[in-house]
């Protein structure tokens, strides 16, 4: 725990922050950052040897000389560390094969042309090649051949004098080899580990494919939710896996989906974070991008959990819906530094994956609502309509039994018989039959037809018509014919006994505006009362009529 603490500087010092998109160029730059670091720790060691020379022992020196010159590569190294950090690998990796071929142009100036001048030219060869590929070998070793000739033909013309203190080339190889080996150690571990997480990768977008399917299969939130978060921190072998969802407001991300007992109990409490909030959810959240706690000993965008103590890493992957956040998917590991870059990649197309099924089950969830709250909306329809049928059906027999009473007939009929019509108000057994099943009905009797259709107005039966004749005349459309013309009778009579209707309502309109005339011609209050009731008896037909005006008998009714 305490190395953890102490090495975690370095350790961020180190760390690749700016994201390549090819994965070649990241692990380059990843070399460069180190290999920049290193060269910078060793410069600072030279400069601190000139400065306090019982740093080194005595048979060091000539190494504290070679060192003290890192006092002017310093800011060189500190500009390819910042390149490399800034997506210009490219530059740095020229800047660097640069400084360590004028630094070995320098050394054989020093030296002189020997085998401990190889070694140092097959730093920079190596180097080039590591970074640059092919071409960075075909101009490293050109250089080197090119400055080899010069300088030997500048030492025979006399112009190029190397000068000589004494060093030990076996520590001198020694060290060139070290730095070598280094390298290639490097790239050969680089190698072997790009294998290892290519494996791994398409084990994992295997892994995401399976989740992907397990997440739209289901139609049902809750249970996608759980059953993609427990296959995830299956196949993944993690300690903890959860979804949050952004409310409706925008201001919370709410848990939904949890591993564990632990996932459980925070289920339980309503668990969430504000959006925004000093956390890994609440940073996902608002800035849409994914946010990793490499190591929660030091990380202090992590949030600490009672009920989740063992957790070392966390990583949050925005679950996006287009531009739009809908929610995060959190992964925690018991181990620190987890989660890669490849990681960081599997799991952002799982989380697009989870929001596409997240909108496909809301969308099936609210297409069930709607359909439940239309089918509801119907039934509360058919029922209204039933209950407007009833109504119109009662005020209808209503109307016509007042209208009839009015008539001073119960039954009003016409028979058609021997060429001629006649009042006839006696229902036959047909019309009965069809007056009370509502339906046309048709018989034969001996060699006559008889048909009989009811007349329906507003799904009420008003009357009935009956028509007879001999068996084969017209027989096959007599009862479209008859119904036809029941059902123009029906709306006719209405019509008539609407206008009847209207114009006896003008008719006392206009007699009570006569009775208000009168009144109105008279100043006395016992010959209004004697012009009232006079108008009502002559109105009403009616027999008598009283009219009584006074307080004391009415204050019962006041209220």
């Amino acid at each position: 725990m305490s190395w953890n603490r102490w090495l975690a500087p370095l350790r961020r010092l180190v760390t690749l922050r700016y994201h390549y998109d090819d994965p070649i160029e990241a692990r380059r730059a990843r070399f460069l950052i180190w290999f920049s670091s290193v060269l910078l720790a060793l410069a600072l060691v030279g400069m601190a040897s000139v400065s306090v020379p019982d740093i080194l022992p005595d048979w060091d020196v000539w190494l504290g000389v070679v060192l003290s010159r890192a006092v002017y590569i310093v800011p060189i190294l500190g500009g390819i560390y910042l390149l490399a950090q800034t997506g210009r690998w490219h530059i740095a990796s020229v800047s660097l094969i640069a400084v360590l071929f004028v630094f070995s142009v320098l050394f054989v100036r020093s030296s002189g042309l020997d085998r401990s001048s190889v070694l140092m030219y097959s730093l920079v060869v190596l180097l080039a090649s590591s970074l640059l590929g092919v071409g960075g070998l075909a101009a490293s070793v050109l250089a080197v051949l090119a400055s080899i000739v010069v300088i030997h033909l500048l030492q025979r013309a006399g112009l190029f004098i190397s000068s000589t203190y004494e060093y030990d080339p076996i520590l001198f190889g020694a060290l060139i080899l070290f730095a070598d080996g280094m390298i290639l150690w490097y790239f050969l571990y680089d190698r072997d580990v790009s294998l290892r997480d290519a494996q791994q990768a398409g084990r994992r977008l295997r892994v995401a494919a399976l989740v992907s399917q397990t997440a739209m299969s289901t139609l049902d939130l809750a249970t996608m939710l759980d059953q993609v978060v427990d296959q995830i921190r299956g196949e993944f072998a993690l300690y903890h896996v959860q979804v949050f969802l952004i409310d409706e407001a925008g201001e919370y991300a709410v848990l939904h989906a949890s591993t564990g007992e632990a996932g459980q109990r925070l289920l339980d409490r309503g668990h969430r974070l504000a959006v925004g909030s000093r956390s890994v959810i609440g940073q996902v959240t608002v800035t849409g991008e994914p946010v990793l706690a490499a190591d929660t000993d030091v990380d202090e965008v992590h949030r600490k959990n009672e009920f989740l103590p063992d957790t070392r890493t966390e990583l949050a992957v925005p679950v996006r819906r287009g531009e739009r956040v809908i929610g995060a998917l959190d992964l925690q590991s018991r181990k620190p530094y987890a989660f890669g870059e490849q990681d960081i990649e599997v799991f952002l197309v799982m989380a697009n994956q989870l929001a596409a099924a997240i909108e496909n089950a809301r969308l099936f969830t609210g297409q069930a609502q709607r359909a439940v709250e239309s089918e509801v909306l119907l039934r509360e329809t058919e029922t209204n309509l039933r209950e407007i049928e009833r109504l119109n059906r009662q005020l209808t027999r209503r109307a016509w039994s007042e209208y009839l009473q009015a008539r001073g007939q119960g039954v009003v009929g016409i028979t058609f018989q021997e060429n001629r019509p006649g009042v006839d108000t006696v229902w036959t057994p047909m019309m009965l039959r069809a007056a009370r099943e509502a339906q046309p009905t048709a018989d034969i009797e001996g060699e006559r037809l008889i048909v009989a259709v009811p007349v329906v107005l507003r799904n009420t039966v008003i009357g009935a018509i009956e028509v007879e004749g001999e068996v084969g005349l017209h027989d096959d459309d007599a009862l479209e014919v008859a119904q036809a013309v029941a059902d123009r009778l029906a709306v006719t009579v209405e019509n008539v006994r609407l206008v009847e209707r209207s114009q006896r309502l003008a008719d006392r309109e206009f007699q009570v505006s006569e009775v208000a005339a009168a009144l109105q011609q008279q100043t006395a209050v016992d010959e209004m009362l004697s012009t009232a009731v006079s108008e009502l008896v002559r109105l009403l037909g009616a027999d008598r009529a009283s009219i009584r005006l006074g307080l004391r008998q009415a204050e019962g009714a006041e209220r």
